[in-house]
């Protein structure tokens, strides 16, 4: 087992760049993730870094240790996972990353019961509304929603995000309502600039959708600005009913063209490349499909 350590210290020094960010993700210290990887070298009688004042990165040998050690720490995990505790209860800890105002959401409600059901688990979540890479965060699975870009990954699909085109009522009384999409063009749009479509906002089959072009003086990053800027008046926002379902069912905010529908964006589980996927992580990715399937606004 210290050998399988010392594996996983290296393999997350690689995965970082440096000692002090592998200690923190380990929940370790850089000094005993530094004689970890010394040790490993000492045993094996090769360098595995090139250590400068300004960089770390791995040697040919390291390189190569790399994906030899990586396959062994996986198979480990994997064979822990598959036996967990002698009571067949799942054990060690998930460490899950997701934006902010989808884990505030619809993640963390959904978390209680499947901790409760399994309390030999540990949870470490990573939220950030900027793009969340599961090799450079150091996480078991990340929690995407939208398309997929990067084929490299590892990715189950546990939902679809509907969305809707919403307003204030204070908005629609000074601009009124549009009647079709077209309509939009004449309104103050607020734009999400994470949306892979740009100042086009998408509607009906995701393979084939119609892109209508919308515009506005408010632009901004944060899915929750864009709920808040609507709640405000600001303008009419192309926003996730999971986000928006309590002040649409209060009247705070309206839903829009009724009759339109904007393409749904999948929601995703993704992790690095890997041969084995844990029990633990596999429970959970059961569990929160099956959760979002009995949501109208998670299931499509």
């Amino acid at each position: 087992m210290d050998r399988i350590e010392s594996m996983r210290a290296f393999l997350r020094v690689v995965e970082t760049g440096g000692f002090t960010e592998a200690a923190r993700r380990l929940g370790s210290t850089q000094s005993t993730i530094s004689k970890r990887v010394g040790a490993l070298e000492a045993a094996l009688g090769v360098q595995l870094l090139a250590r400068t004042t300004r960089s770390l990165r791995p040697t040919a040998e390291g390189a190569r240790f790399y994906e030899a050690a990586k396959a062994a720490v996986e198979a480990v995990e994997a064979a822990e996972g598959m036996v967990g505790a002698p009571d067949g209860e799942l054990t060690g800890a998930i460490r899950l990353g997701c934006p902010i105002s989808f884990g505030q959401t619809a993640i963390a409600p959904r978390l209680g019961p499947f901790l409760a059901a399994h309390p030999k688990l540990e949870m470490d979540l990573i939220v950030s509304d900027g793009f969340l890479d599961p090799v450079e965060q150091g996480a078991d699975l990340v929690i995407r929603v939208g398309e997929l870009r990067d084929s490299a990954l590892r990715a189950r699909r546990l939902g679809l995000a509907r969305r809707a085109p919403v307003a204030s009522p204070a908005y629609l009384a000074a601009r009124g309502a549009p009647e079709c999409l077209a309509d939009l063009a004449r309104h103050d749009c607020i734009i999400y600039t994470r949306l892979s479509t740009g100042r086009f906002w998408p509607f009906g089959d995701p393979k084939n959708p119609q892109l209508v072009p919308v515009a506005g003086r408010l632009r901004t990053d944060s899915s929750t600005m864009i709920r808040d800027a609507a709640l405000a008046g600001l303008g009419i926002a192309l926003a996730p009913l999971w986000l928006v379902a309590s002040d649409l069912a209060a009247g705070r905010l309206v839903p829009l063209l009724p009759e339109a529908r904007p393409t749904p964006l999948p929601i995703h589980a993704v992790s690095a490349p890997r041969r084995f996927t844990p029990r633990r992580e596999a429970a959970l990715m059961d569990h929160l499909a099956e959760s979002f399937r009995a949501d109208p606004a998670l299931s499509g």
